[in-house]
């Protein structure tokens, strides 16, 4: 398994050393046959192209470039072109498609709404004398002016007011609708207050009820105790004589 895993890298690792050293374009293709517009890659105005390519040399210039009459299969009369931008050591380049300063690229586009054109790379100065070309590719005009040109119909008839949303709003639904949590807080600090003077109410009739209760017992009886007379010999004798008892004070 790892023999096969080196053996993959290997031969990737040599694909790509023989494509670096073949100058020329990445991104669009290469050049193909001069004329033939077939397998064009296509593009929008305002859209982006990665412009990438492969060279020897640290300077260079992009160009973009057109060939006229920009019919397929007829052959060119003149080349035109302009000079993008001189790039020193990059590869690549962001180009966003914009044909206002190639007028005669812009005067096909808006004749026939397609433009054929294609990229050059060239020694600084060099102009037309080219190192290599990219493949042929279409520039078409962008279609967002007509998605926007539907737009304000479809705007002007959402804005229509009906006749009902002039009517005021009712006084109590904001205050319902704002405060579902108050009125959550409300009813269970009510429940609470409730519940606690019931039970101080129980907890009062308990009271009164023991009190009275307490007050209706009746105390404890007197106890009364019958002690005999002890009849002192004395009293007995004296009233055997008949005389007089006397009584010694305590």
């Amino acid at each position: 398994m790892r023999s096969l895993v080196l053996t993959v890298i290997s031969l990737l690792s040599s694909a790509l050393i023989c494509v670096a050293t073949d100058n020329g374009f990445l991104i669009p293709p290469g050049f193909g046959v001069e004329g033939n517009f077939r397998d064009n890659p296509q593009y929008r105005i305002g859209e982006i192209i990665n412009v990438t390519w492969v060279t020897d040399d640290l300077a260079v210039d992009l160009l973009l470039g057109i060939r006229l009459p920009n019919e397929p299969g007829v052959p060119g009369k003149s080349l035109e072109y302009i000079t993008i931008q001189r790039l020193f050591p990059e590869r690549f380049y962001r180009w966003i498609v914009d044909l206002d300063s190639f007028p005669q690229a812009k005067d096909v586009l808006d004749e026939k709404g397609l433009a054929v054109l294609f990229f050059l790379i060239s020694e600084p100065g060099h102009g037309t004398d080219s190192k290599f070309r990219s493949h042929y590719f279409n520039v078409t005009k962008s279609a967002l002016p007509t998605t926007a040109s539907t737009t304000p119909p479809a705007t002007a008839t959402a804005t229509i007011p009906t006749p009902t949303s002039t009517s005021p709003p009712s006084p109590s639904e904001p205050a319902t609708a704002a405060s579902p949590s108050a009125a959550v807080i409300g009813g269970a600090v009510g429940g609470a207050v409730g519940g606690l003077l019931l039970l101080g109410a129980l907890g009062y009739f308990v009271w009164r009820h023991n009190h009275n209760k307490k007050r209706v017992l009746p105390g404890p009886m007197m106890q009364y105790s019958h002690s005999p007379v002890t009849r002192h010999k004395a009293w007995l004798t004296s009233e055997l004589d008949g005389r007089p008892v006397i009584h010694e004070a305590p």
